[in-house]
């Protein structure tokens, strides 16, 4: 489902064990800019997005209580999440 999303290039859910509990974080990669000077068409697609994994986390998809939306191919955070 997540795989046949048109802006999502991966996904994956990480989890992290704090004093709370344990939280599961989706993770999703996607090409469209995310930076501060993106245009309007952008902001378009980035709110699709979001809609969508909202609607995904609101009617139980999957057990993630965080979502993370990355720019895709970030080798800098995939590096530092395997050497965490």
């Amino acid at each position: 489902m997540l795989r046949e999303h048109p802006y999502i290039q991966r996904a994956r859910i990480t989890e992290s064990i704090t004093e709370r509990g344990v939280t599961q974080r989706l993770i999703v990669e996607t090409d469209i800019n995310l930076s501060q000077e993106r245009n309007s068409a952008d902001d378009k697609k980035l709110a699709r997005l979001k809609s969508y994994l909202t609607n995904l986390a609101m009617n139980d998809f999957g057990d993630f209580s965080e979502i993370e939306i990355r720019p895709y191919g970030d080798q800098d955070d995939i590096e530092s999440e395997c050497a965490a």
